[in-house]
């Protein structure tokens, strides 16, 4: 949870709900006086919007024209609470936020076409005029809200509403409509497949062919 690369620009993540927001309009904030032309994205959840550092650091961002995007992945759900108990019903997160006097768009998450088209208006817009940009992006999670595990056991969300989000899987969605640019054909996608498997499988053998580390590797490659 805690990732950092200063060396692509990714300054890094926290697993505290929220807690990169300000982070990245600070960050923003000190391109912008260092003048220097670059675009902050900051990512977060649909429940990061009932945070009150969300609305903090978006009006910050308003007031002082700071050149950010704001990508808020909604998927619906805060652990095992749907929206409809922690907000207002019929509220759209894109419309309140653009009420707050910010250009704001909306797309769908699992479409990649849609995906790449929003971020590109939001990105020239921000270039363009300095100032910044929310992003709505409505998606879904098949597994538990934190591991690789399916969690339909524990029944907090129905059957029908899963069926739904996996027959709009983005995957096959990209796939399909790759295939009906007669960008990649059936073929194509097959050996994509068998490539990316086979460079699992070895990751694998790899790791557990592996000795143990030792006591002195423990902090290589760690960020400081």
């Amino acid at each position: 949870m805690h990732i950092t690369d200063p060396s692509v620009g990714f300054v890094g993540s926290t697993a505290i709900v929220s807690n990169s927001i300000p982070v990245g309009v600070g960050l923003s904030l000190s391109s912008k006086i260092l003048g220097k032309k670059q675009v902050t994205i900051i990512y977060l959840g649909d429940a990061s919007v009932e945070e009150g550092v969300f609305f903090e650091s978006l009006n910050f961002a308003i007031v002082k024209q700071i050149p950010v995007i704001f990508v808020c992945e909604n998927n619906f759900y805060s652990v095992y609470s749907p929206l409809s108990v922690r907000q207002p019903v019929n509220r759209k997160i894109h419309k309140m936020v653009k009420a707050c006097h910010i250009k704001s768009y909306k797309a769908n998450g699992n479409h990649t076409h849609e995906v790449i088209s929003a971020f590109l208006k939001a990105k020239n817009f921000v270039e363009k005029n300095g100032e910044p940009v929310f992003l709505e992006f409505q998606t879904y999670r098949w597994f538990e809200h934190c591991g690789p595990n399916l969690d339909d056991h524990l029944k907090y969300r129905n059957k029908k509403e899963l069926l739904y989000w996996k027959k709009n899987d983005p995957i096959k969605i990209l796939k399909n409509y790759l295939i009906k640019k007669k960008w990649i054909d059936s073929n194509s996608v097959k050996s994509m497949k068998n490539s990316i498997i086979n460079k699992v499988n070895l990751a694998f053998k790899y790791a557990k062919k592996s000795p143990f580390p030792k006591k002195e590797d423990l902090y290589k490659y760690l960020y400081k």
